[in-house]
């Protein structure tokens, strides 16, 4: 998914989790594919995007390249 950093704004692409809390509220996870280097980031809807979707995930990813020779 394309989702937004919280504190920059920045676009990252990210798998991304969701968890519905029992006071109404939303735990977003975003994944790094390399998560040996990138553990996951747990933020609430609430208090981290404002209770806004929008200012948490984007869109969706659906072709994204990679160059794997330098790998």
């Amino acid at each position: 998914m394309l989702v937004l950093d919280p504190v920059d704004g920045s676009g990252m692409i990210k798998r991304v989790a969701v968890r519905e809390r029992d006071n109404g509220d939303f735990q977003i996870t975003y994944y790094s594919d390399n998560a040996a280097e990138n553990p996951p980031d747990i933020y609430s809807l609430r208090n981290d995007f404002g209770g806004e979707w929008e200012r948490a995930i984007v869109g969706r990813v659906v072709w994204a390249w990679s160059d794997v020779r330098a790998k």
